[in-house]
């Protein structure tokens, strides 16, 4: 199987698509090459409100929530700016300032070494003389060196962020945080990936700019770069992106069996329901439908990640004939939830027979990524 990821620009918008041969598990967009998410600005906190355990700090011109009530008035405290989840708020700020890097997060409140629910073998990566880190899932395919050095280096700007806080007035940024394109690339396992094919000259130069600044740091990233040059064929046209993404976006996906699911959001939460449609029921029909639900799990689970669904995911499966049946349906379910790397967990069947998932939030769903 071949692994690449293929970013091109779409209707005004960059497009990340991380591909499987030709199956497109993943799609996110962002407005702009040059936009940033997690800078650190020096902030001074307005007011402070024990009744809802929360401060207002003046940050970036504009008077900003930050949870907990520890800090005075009037007190200057670098503070983080997190792009918000939500389309409907606004961004938010927090006062634990963590560096993201390719294999590692680095954190002064994270006590010792954590490592990412997508690593299954921790014995194989030496985290000796590291702390308040975290150890991402692009670690497994580098070399201790390449982690050790990454560690230093995101750990020298975070002690240069806190002792430049004194020395700055308010309002000042203090560390310009990652483009979000590489926060993206740096999510997933990257590095076990072919190739990063792109067809923008300003896209291949940030990438390829990051990767010389690492190599002059004794960091190996490991990542092909390549640039797309056929004039003949555009990139879009060569990967089929129009019908990508409209098995990303609209209502109704179909199965191979003939079979298809409907995904409709609402405020509270995701239904996804599971139909036989003009599946033709050959032989025994208890195994037919759970033929069904089983191909349609696997198919649930990579639509939740391709269009970042998130929060509670209700989904109505086929009834299944024998007890045996829903519990190979939702080992399946929970098999294939190990890949993803949002935390999200099955919780089994409902005494009315649904299936109930929940995946965390962290960044906007696909259709909010490309219509806002």
């Amino acid at each position: 199987m071949k692994k690449r990821v293929v970013i091109t620009e779409y209707q005004k918008k960059v497009l990340v698509l991380f591909l499987h041969d030709d199956k497109c598990i993943k799609i996110r967009a962002v407005d702009s090459i040059h936009d940033t998410s997690d800078s650190v600005f020096l902030g001074r906190v307005d007011k402070v409100l024990k009744n809802i355990d929360a401060s207002f700090v003046r940050c970036n011109k504009t008077s900003m929530y930050l949870k907990g009530t520890k800090y005075k008035p009037e007190t200057v405290i670098p503070v983080m700016l997190k792009k918000e989840t939500d389309v409907n708020k606004k961004d938010a700020i927090t006062d634990e300032i963590s560096l993201s890097g390719l294999f590692v997060i680095v954190n002064k409140c994270i006590d010792g070494v954590k490592f990412s629910s997508r690593i299954r073998d921790k014995s194989k990566i030496c985290t000796d003389n590291l702390n308040n880190v975290i150890i991402r899932q692009n670690a497994v395919y580098a070399n201790t060196e390449s982690i050790y050095n990454e560690y230093k280096y995101l750990s020298k700007i975070l002690d240069n962020i806190y002792k430049n806080k004194d020395k700055r007035t308010d309002n000042s940024i203090l560390y310009l945080g990652l483009p979000e394109l590489l926060n993206i690339l740096f999510t997933e396992d990257i590095c076990n990936y072919d190739e990063i094919l792109t067809d923008s000259d300003e896209v291949f130069e940030l990438i390829n700019d990051f990767c010389n600044n690492y190599k002059s740091k004794n960091i190996d990233v490991n990542i092909q770069l390549k640039k797309y040059e056929d004039k003949m064929v555009p990139l879009s046209a060569l990967i089929s992106l129009s019908s990508k993404l409209e098995r990303a976006t609209s209502r109704i996906v179909h199965l191979k069996s003939d079979a298809y699911i409907t995904i409709d959001k609402t405020e509270a939460l995701t239904v996804i329901d599971v139909n036989s449609g003009n599946t033709t029921f050959k032989g025994d029909r208890a195994t037919v439908i759970h033929s069904i639900n089983i191909e349609a799990a696997k198919e649930v689970v990579l639509q939740l990640k391709l269009r970042n669904i998130s929060g509670i995911i209700i989904v109505d499966f086929i009834n299944e004939q024998k007890s045996e049946y829903n519990d190979e349906l939702i080992k399946t379910i929970k098999e294939e939830l190990k890949t993803d790397d949002q935390g999200a967990k099955c919780y089994g069947l409902t005494k009315l027979g649904l299936v109930e998932i929940s995946r965390k939030r962290i960044s906007k769903t696909l259709k909010e990524q490309l219509w806002t």
